[in-house]
């Protein structure tokens, strides 16, 4: 899940948000921490600055054996994104789009670390069973009033 995914699902748990933390759990997955190759400390990579500014009402977990993207299809952004078209035409248009959103809404980041493999949300009832999946597509608006209603649904 990127930057703006994460502020969006943050923002469902906000103090007038419509979900409970106390009823709902959040939990973020990340494919790496440092030291890669690109990063030798988590300031460079951004991991701090994704979990204190972008998702900090929830618990964030590293996913060594990329088992939760395995669950959304190991999809990469090179097949199966924003990139996935080749119509350079699109990919500018759909990019200028995505750049106006982030930068409303104040996300910015860096382009370290693994880029390429693509999250979603994964949602849980209390027995565990997924009951809902939503595969990341990059530079498309992010479903969070459907998020909402699934969530409260089975809470």
């Amino acid at each position: 899940m990127c930057r703006e995914e994460a502020l969006d699902i943050n923002a469902l748990f906000a103090a007038n948000g419509p979900l409970n933390e106390d009823t709902t759990q959040l939990i973020g997955i990340v494919k790496e921490t440092a030291p890669t190759k690109q990063c030798m400390d988590d300031k460079c990579l951004g991991v701090g600055e994704f979990i204190n500014k972008y998702f900090p009402r929830g618990t964030v977990y590293r996913d060594d054996n990329l088992l939760f993207y395995e669950a959304l299809g190991n999809r990469s952004l090179l097949r199966n994104g924003f990139f996935g078209s080749f119509n350079p035409i699109s990919i500018y248009r759909e990019g200028k789009k995505l750049g106006k959103r982030l930068e409303e809404k104040g996300v910015d980041g860096n382009l370290k670390g693994e880029g390429v493999k693509l999250g979603g949300v994964l949602i849980f009832n209390s027995r565990g069973d997924v009951v809902y999946t939503h595969p990341e597509v990059t530079g498309k608006q992010f479903p969070v009033a459907e998020i909402a209603d699934v969530i409260n649904s089975i809470v």
